[in-house]
């Protein structure tokens, strides 16, 4: 009688054990899915027009066309503001 009941606890922390394993797996499917079905359809992002003009102009200033350009700028304007002595 003794080993029955050892035998009936061992069955049911297995069992316990068994559940909480399911329930991990399950879970880690779900998160999967939810992953797989964000990387499909991502959700479109509603931004407003002055959103959108900040990203522009972040876009623009942070290239490499923005620093060549501002380079060339400060350039021409440093070049025609240096005065050169007359010569008599």
């Amino acid at each position: 009688m003794r080993n029955s009941v050892k035998h009936n606890n061992l069955l049911f922390e297995q069992n316990r054990s068994f559940e909480k394993l399911h329930k991990i797996v399950s879970d880690a499917i779900d998160a999967e899915e939810l992953i797989i079905l964000n990387i499909t359809h991502p959700p479109v992002e509603i931004i407003s027009r002055g959103q959108r003009i900040s990203d522009v102009v972040a876009k623009f200033g942070g290239s490499w066309n923005f620093i060549i350009y501002f380079f060339l700028s400060y350039l021409a304007y440093g070049s025609h503001s240096i005065s050169f002595p007359s010569v008599i």
